[in-house]
């Protein structure tokens, strides 16, 4: 009995990571990816849930990141409109709302995750990685190496979330930052955060 209970746990395990390796992008922009966090591709319609996502955890950066910066976390909708032309933006909501968000796009070989947020009330139930795991793969789904996204070091949650996950640091300084891949992260630049890059072929 225990074996066979086992074995069910196990499938179940499994048929809920089948259901969020699922690629978003081959849905249409309306329909829910089932099992929880519903995870979906957003809409214009979810700008202002994705700007009070990011909003709510500002305050969090605001000791240690250049004010010049803080804009890229004090986000507005002027800041989503623009940003949901060149980002492909999907949201994870609960019970209706908008909870959480990721961005991905093209990096050359590899997905950039400009922002991988989840809102302050629902941290620390593992939806960071789940969102994580969603972007890893859509990001194979695309053909691409790997992944890239830039942190900064004082941001402890999110930096130990990104090496317990299998991201390595490829860059800490600026311009080691901004040399990466060509300067493609020049416009997406912000001092003192360190470049994160997961390799797919190191995880397979």
């Amino acid at each position: 009995m225990a074996c066979a209970a086992a074995l069910v746990s196990i499938g179940q395990s499994l048929a809920q990571e089948l259901v969020i390796r699922r690629s978003a992008s081959l849905l249409p922009a309306n329909h829910t990816i089932p099992g929880p966090p519903n995870l979906r591709p957003a809409t214009p319609d979810d700008l202002p849930a994705i700007v009070e996502v990011i909003r709510s955890s500002a305050s969090w950066y605001r000791p240690f990141v250049h004010p010049d910066d803080l804009a890229q976390h004090e986000v507005d909708l002027t800041w989503a409109r623009k940003n949901f032309e060149r980002r492909d933006f999907y949201v994870s909501e609960r019970d209706g709302r908008v909870i959480a968000t990721v961005t991905l796009q093209n990096a050359g070989d590899f997905s950039y995750l400009g922002y991988v947020y989840v809102h302050a009330d629902h941290t620390r139930r593992g939806l960071g990685r789940t969102l994580l795991r969603f972007a890893k793969a859509e990001s194979v789904r695309r053909g691409d190496r790997g992944m890239v996204l830039i942190a900064h070091p004082k941001a402890t949650w999110a930096c130990k979330a990104y090496l317990r996950f299998g991201f390595k640091v490829a860059a800490t300084t600026d311009a080691e930052g901004l040399r990466w891949n060509n300067g493609f992260l020049k416009p997406y630049h912000e001092r003192g955060f360190h470049v994160f890059r997961y390799l797919h072929e190191a995880h397979a």
